[in-house]
């Protein structure tokens, strides 16, 4: 429960870091459809990050919903956009 996030080559079975340790336990990992990006999120955290898996930078974050507690998350098939379902069970049009 040490926060990485760690990518495998399964072809050569090395792996590479794309988050060091520290950085909270990592609670869900998406992959874009197109496998370029990966989407993160630590439990407890504020935003989700985007990867760039190619050169395993941190591209951006966006702030979570306002639920505590993830339920489900998907990319949308073209890649353009990432939805995610949380706990909070009020409207967001209160």
């Amino acid at each position: 429960f040490n926060g990485a996030i760690i990518l495998w080559d399964m072809r050569t079975g090395h792996h590479a870091f794309l988050q060091e340790r520290g950085k909270g336990f990592v609670v869900n990992l998406r992959f874009a459809p197109d496998g370029s990006r990966l989407v993160s999120r630590v439990a407890f955290g504020s935003y989700w990050s985007i990867w760039d898996v190619e050169s395993r930078h941190e591209l951006g974050r966006f702030p979570i919903g306002r639920g505590s507690f993830f339920i489900s998350t998907a990319w949308s098939p073209d890649g353009g956009s990432f939805a995610e379902a949380d706990n909070h069970f009020s409207s967001p049009l209160e």
